[in-house]
């Protein structure tokens, strides 16, 4: 842990980028966060969009056929790949079905605090009620809990993901299989649940 936290320091006095100065801040919190450090850097490292372009994110659909928009809320399990580039802005599409990652404190849900849900990108699936979002400092939209059905069940997929040599358990949405992020053990009660997903997976729809 020491080496990543000195890691970050040097990066963010070459970079003077406010994400990494902040992500220095968060890994010096202790081990509660140690299941993604390296991940934080490496996110830093992959190339990406400037956080400008990913906060203007177009809505789902808006610049495509709207049947294409019905077909993937309707029957998501027949939309081609080429459909879903169609349907999705690139950066939805690296993130939600190339199962990418936006960088840290740049996508458009991060810091919003209005009320009301987070829906899948792809196929408008209630996902995460606002009430259950959290400020994590982890720079990505937290949620301590998901929506939850008349069964009490979710609609989000769990599978271990080993890559970058750590064990972590992805999240999906259970419908159209679309990426969302990962869950960690280190959130605040009742769950103790931290699901750390992006921007780019969701659509959010405010409350009337």
């Amino acid at each position: 842990m020491a080496r990543v936290v000195s890691l970050v320091k040097r990066c963010s006095g070459v970079l003077h980028t406010a994400s990494l100065i902040r992500c220095s801040a968060v890994l010096q919190r202790g081990p509660c966060l140690a299941a993604c450090s390296w991940f934080l850097i490496l996110s830093f490292l992959q190339p990406c969009l400037p956080p400008w372009e990913l906060q203007n994110e177009p809505p789902p659909g808006s610049t495509c056929d709207p049947e294409l928009v019905t077909k993937a809320r309707t029957a998501p399990d027949s939309v081609t790949d080429r459909e879903w580039r169609d349907l999705l802005s690139s950066v939805q599409y690296q993130v939600a079905r190339g199962h990418g990652t936006e960088r840290a404190w740049s996508g458009r849900y991060n810091e919003n605090k209005e009320k009301g849900v987070y829906t899948c990108v792809c196929c408008n699936t209630e996902l995460f009620p606002s009430k259950y979002k959290f400020d994590s400092g982890s720079g990505w939209p937290s949620f301590f809990d998901t929506v939850k059905k008349d069964d009490k069940k979710d609609n989000i997929a769990r599978k271990s993901d080993k890559k970058f040599g750590m064990v972590r358990t992805e999240v999906l949405c259970d419908r159209c299989h679309a990426h969302l992020g990962h869950v960690f053990d280190d959130g605040p009660g009742p769950t103790g649940l931290r699901y750390c997903i992006n921007s780019a997976s969701l659509n959010f729809e405010k409350e009337d």
